[in-house]
């Protein structure tokens, strides 16, 4: 996948999540883009000396590696990296954390509490509360579950870290 279509999906699953009350996660990523991100740069350092040899007349200059320094630098991330975050960052606040309400779900089901909805309230501020009722929970699972498989192959498309 090419540079323009990671930045053309990007912005599409960034409306997406807008869209369906997610902004804070298209924040908080822009937040961690701002930043950039470390490397580590690894030098050569060369040191330069002077070599007497038994059959010269002069002495001769000679130049050795002595070691390898590293240095930290700042790098902005590239649009490939940006829509990686992306998928990240959507998987864990909508399909992990979907999945954390299942699973509270079948807590509740297997005490036989059944009350009518759960309320998941997110940390962020000025963000409302998501009810969900009990009853929609097994399509959720379904729906989750197809969602990560979505992003997985995603993943596979752009390339996999590193590649």
């Amino acid at each position: 996948m090419t540079d323009q279509k990671c930045g053309e999906v990007r912005r599409h699953l960034e409306a997406l999540l807008s869209r369906f009350g997610y902004g804070w996660v298209v924040s908080a990523v822009e937040e961690q883009i701002r930043f950039g991100k470390t490397e580590i740069l690894v030098v050569d350092a060369i040191e330069e000396g002077q070599i007497s040899l038994p059959s010269a007349s002069s002495p001769v200059r000679a130049t050795r590696r002595a070691r390898k320094d590293k240095f930290l630098r700042r790098v902005d991330y590239t649009p490939r990296d940006h829509l990686k975050l992306t998928i990240d960052a959507l998987e864990y606040a909508v399909v992990d954390v979907g999945e954390i309400g299942i699973h509270l779900n079948d807590f509740i089901s297997r005490r036989n509490l059944y009350p009518s909805e759960v309320k998941f309230a997110p940390e962020a501020e000025g963000v409302a509360p998501r009810a969900s009722t009990i009853h929609s929970m097994p399509s959720r699972r379904e729906h989750l579950a197809r969602l990560r498989s979505l992003l997985a192959d995603l993943r596979k498309e752009v390339g996999e870290y590193g590649s």
